[in-house]
């Protein structure tokens, strides 16, 4: 590779794994989130709606907690370094600039990038978007499948108490016929003074 191509190759495999990495922490939060929500839902009164800002929150809290948005070149070129071992530990070669490299080193680099171009970095990446993949269907499936339920037990309440709110319209109160009024009048008994 020429002098700022190593360090443009490694700044688009970070640009790759940043967006593998939040895509696949999007899948995980909306995944989250649904369930979250249509829990509540069976509960409360919720509008669906609310899985977008609690996406939203989840998925930033992932990206902080997890550390994504920190990675560097040298993360980079040990996720190289571990996951080839065709490159014998020498990605860290493409970081330096090539005017501080010994002969040495730029041998090695010679060599590696011969393996580099044959090198798909995709599949570095796939797995964990896979993984992520999975989880999303899965909670979206139990999410319907909550939502259904609840669906479900509303619709039976609704008409139970349709049922008994008609009846209750359709039978008027009935006065007896012949009893206008009633008058009473209560006595004390002789005995209480």
């Amino acid at each position: 590779m020429e002098e700022g191509k190593g360090h443009i190759y490694l700044r688009k495999l970070q640009r790759q794994w940043l967006s593998y990495a939040l895509v696949s922490n999007l899948f995980i939060a909306l995944a989250i989130s649904a369930l979250f929500i249509s829990a509540l839902s069976r509960f409360t009164d919720l509008s669906f709606w609310l899985i977008l800002p609690l996406t939203l929150v989840i998925t930033s809290g992932m990206l902080i907690w997890s550390g994504v948005l920190k990675t560097r070149g040298k993360d980079v070129t040990r996720l190289l370094n571990q996951s080839y071992p065709v490159l014998e530990e020498s990605a860290e070669l493409l970081a330096k600039p090539a005017e501080s490299l010994n002969l040495l080193e730029r041998l090695q680099i010679q060599k590696i990038e011969k393996e580099l171009a044959t090198v798909s970095t995709s599949r570095l990446f796939r797995k964990g978007f896979r993984t992520a993949a999975i989880i999303l269907i899965t909670g979206l499936i139990l999410a319907f499948g909550i939502g259904q339920i609840e669906l479900f037990s509303q619709k039976v309440e609704k008409t139970e108490r349709n049922a008994i709110k008609s009846t209750q319209n359709t039978i008027p109160d009935k006065i007896l016929p012949g009893i206008k009024s009633v008058e009473l009048k209560i006595s004390p008994p002789a005995y209480t003074g």
